[in-house]
């Protein structure tokens, strides 16, 4: 899969599309009978969606793993990932040697047999990809990166230069193994040709924008079905194809453009679809919260500023989600379960960002924001306990990072209020 020519991951994709795509009236009529014992009038349609969705998902699977040598990420992983500490402990064998004298040969010091480091702990993020905590390693230990591998227990060396330390199930507290590997000469060559770059590309005619158009479609196509008809396991799917794909370049252009010129989505403040509202809101925390953090007090007062404007477009969304009677407030349904987590997630680095550089600039007008987000959120927490049936590991999850949410809240405003 990762050796294919580029004519073939075009056909493939364009095979596959078609599939995906919505059809006309007499075709829609044609495969959309139930099939015996189905729930819902998806049928047979969404049975040949579901197939082309699997074959798209292996083959971007298998590219994932060496995207970092294609210059293209993830939608996933374009995102700071979740603090980790992470000890890194050094196999015998890899340990560096110092210089040695000849009147350090002759003595017979534990230390100069044994050399360098024996562990350190690296401070990292669940979205750093497993190439550069082996390039920093190797650096610690002034090796060459094609010589350190890293290994997980009793496990084998990891693989996938291009895989996150969460896709690999690294955890925070996790201890990790660099040991020596043999010298594999160049490397195993692959192709460039991958479905990351061929849906990265920003073609004239447009064809790479329709086909992410078309997958946010089939999302909300299956949305506007509604309860029981709604077939929520073809939109997981959808989704997580979403996720495994790059980001769509004019929607990511679209946001970035409306962020740094304080201008609403081109959509339109919120009226948009749940599930593109989830796909949007993932950019501005790629935004928010970039792969390699700001640095110096320019890069700080953009932050700010970007968390500025972020949040004014929050606080018109979120009652959309939060309020009880809110036109996506569904707890039970797959979007509302995938949509609140992400402007949560958003909205704690936005609070964070202005709380900390509002520090030495007095009351300002984000403090009168976090007044109305506490309200929200404590809205969100009550219906949450009132609505959502007990048992629900998802909903279980939300309502504690509400809580977790209100708590930061009011200890931040207490804080800010006694200067």
């Amino acid at each position: 899969s990762r050796k294919l020519p580029d004519q073939f991951i075009q056909d493939f994709l364009h095979q596959v599309f078609l599939e995906i795509k919505p059809l006309d009236k007499e075709a829609v009529a044609m495969t959309e009978a139930p099939l015996e014992g189905e729930r819902g009038g998806g049928g047979r349609r969404n049975l040949r969606i579901s197939r082309a969705l699997s074959l798209l998902q292996t083959l971007v699977e298998a590219h994932v793993l060496d995207c970092d040598a294609q210059g293209v990420l993830p939608h996933s992983a374009c995102a700071r990932g979740q603090p980790l500490k992470v000890t890194i402990k050094c196999s015998p064998k890899l340990r560096p040697r110092p210089p040695q004298t000849d009147k350090d040969k002759d003595k017979d010091t534990g230390e100069a047999a044994r050399g360098g480091e024996e562990e350190w702990t690296e401070e990292v993020h669940s979205n750093l990809r497993l190439k550069e905590l082996v390039q920093r390693c190797a650096a610690r230990l002034s090796r060459d990166p094609e010589r350190v591998g890293l290994r997980v227990g009793s496990d084998a060396v990891l693989e996938g230069r291009g895989r996150t330390l969460g896709a690999l199930g690294i955890e925070d507290g996790a201890v990790v193994t660099a040991v020596a590997k043999e010298a594999g000469g160049k490397g195993e060559q692959h192709s460039a040709a991958t479905v990351l770059r061929a849906m990265s590309v920003a073609d004239t005619e447009g064809v790479v924008a329709r086909r992410f158009e078309v997958l946010l479609q089939r999302l909300e196509d299956e949305e506007a079905a509604g309860a029981g008809e709604c077939d929520e396991a073809l939109q997981q799917q959808l989704w997580t194809v979403l996720q495994a794909l790059p980001s769509s370049g004019p929607i990511l252009a679209s946001v970035t453009h409306a962020l740094h010129h304080n201008e609403a989505w081109e959509e339109g403040r919120g009226e948009e679809g749940i599930w593109r509202a989830a796909y949007r809101w993932q950019m501005v925390l790629a935004l928010l919260l970039p792969l390699s953090p700001p640095h110096g007090e320019e890069g700080e007062r953009r932050s700010a500023g970007l968390a500025q404007c972020a949040l004014r477009h929050l606080l018109a969304l979120l009652p959309a989600l939060c309020h009880k009677g809110g036109r996506w407030c569904s707890p039970a349904r797959l979007s509302w379960q995938v949509a609140l987590p992400v402007l949560l997630q958003v909205l704690k680095v936005i609070l964070n960002t202005l709380l900390l550089s509002s520090g030495e600039a007095g009351e300002g007008p984000e403090v009168v924001s976090c007044g109305i987000v506490m309200e929200m959120v404590l809205e969100a927490v009550t219906m949450v306990c009132a609505e959502v049936e007990e048992g629900q590991a998802r909903c279980r999850a939300l309502l504690l990072d509400c809580l977790h949410l209100a708590s930061t809240l009011v200890k931040e405003l207490a804080r800010f209020s006694a200067k």
